[in-house]
This record gives structure tokens, sequence and C-alpha cells, in this order.
């Protein structure tokens, strides 16, 4: 499905195309559409990230993080809307599903760490969003903190909001396990 939206901002198209690619999903654990949770990972951008030269990139790829993994668009479709530096930060955002679990999830780090400084940014704020949501199976939770932890560790990047709520961030993941 291609949807074609001219003379608009990054960020409008970026909010169309969430709607459209991630229409009918719903969270894993919860009736909410999935769609709201990419809008709150945005928003948390919008909060927090306002003073960044790349503010507008990085409430773009938040909007679009989850694309490319499960819907139906491609990164073919990302580069023909979307410059490169989004289309690159929503790659290294991405899961290769082809891979077995473990190496998927080290693959995954890597991209992370050697890839875009607003890739680490996005993730920091979509884990945030996710460890903030109800998930009433108590162990897929503790797993989710558990390998949340472990790759926001190694992420770094230079600037003094990100440190602060990665700190704050891990501090959490560590008060919400049993």
């Amino acid at each position: 499905m291609t949807v074609t939206i001219e003379n608009d901002t990054p960020y409008s198209k970026a909010i169309v195309h969430a709607v459209h690619a991630h229409d009918g999903q719903y969270r894993h654990y919860s009736k909410q559409q999935y769609v709201h949770h990419v809008i709150r990972v945005a928003e948390h951008i919008t909060k927090h990230y306002d003073h960044r030269d790349d503010y507008q990139d990085l409430r773009v790829i938040a909007l679009l993080h989850d694309v490319l993994e499960d819907t139906w668009m491609t990164e073919e479709d990302l580069h023909n809307h979307y410059d490169d530096t989004i289309a690159d930060g929503v790659v290294a955002l991405t899961h290769d599903k082809s891979l077995p679990s473990d190496e998927r999830h080290e693959k995954y780090k890597q991209q992370l760490i050697e890839g875009p400084e607003s890739a680490r940014i996005v993730k920091l704020a979509d884990i945030h969003d996710n460890t903030h949501d109800v998930m009433p199976d108590e162990e897929r939770y503790q797993s989710y903190l558990e390998d949340s932890k472990a790759l926001l560790k190694p992420l770094e990047v230079d600037d003094e909001t990100y440190k602060g709520q990665k700190e704050r961030m891990l501090k959490i993941i560590d008060s919400r396990k049993t």
C-alpha cells in the first residue's frame, strides 16, 4: 500500500504514514491502538529534546520507529518520502527478524551503538514509553526490563538531557525489577 502526501512537512507526513501503517494494530497486552505508542514516543522527544538541532528529525524518526519492523512499509518507501537522516535513523531502530533471536538482539544492539545518535535517543524514548505501559504478564515485563537495561547500558549520546534521561530510566528499571 502506498500513501502519497504532497506539500507537507516531514512531521505531518510521518503522522499520516504512522496512522496508515499501524492501522488495525493493537498493543499485545491492551486494547489500545498501536499508533498511540509511536505518538507518545514522539511526544517524549518533543518534551525533552527541543534544544537539539536535529529535533524535528527526532520527532519524525519517533513516529516511524516501528514501521519497518511491524508494517507494510519498506526501506524504499522511507527513502522515497524522507531524507537519508530520517530513513537511516528508522533503519537503525529495526530488528532483523530473519536472524535467530540471540543474533538478532546482538545485531540490534550493535546497530544502535554504531548507528546515528538519533536512533539511540528515540530508543530511550521508546523504552520509556514501554516501561510505563501496563503489562499484565509479570514474567514478560521482567524480561523486558532486563533486556532494556542490557540494551541501554552501552548506548551513549553527547547530550546532557539524554544522559539524565538514561540514568533515570535505568533507576526506574531497577526499581521495578522483582
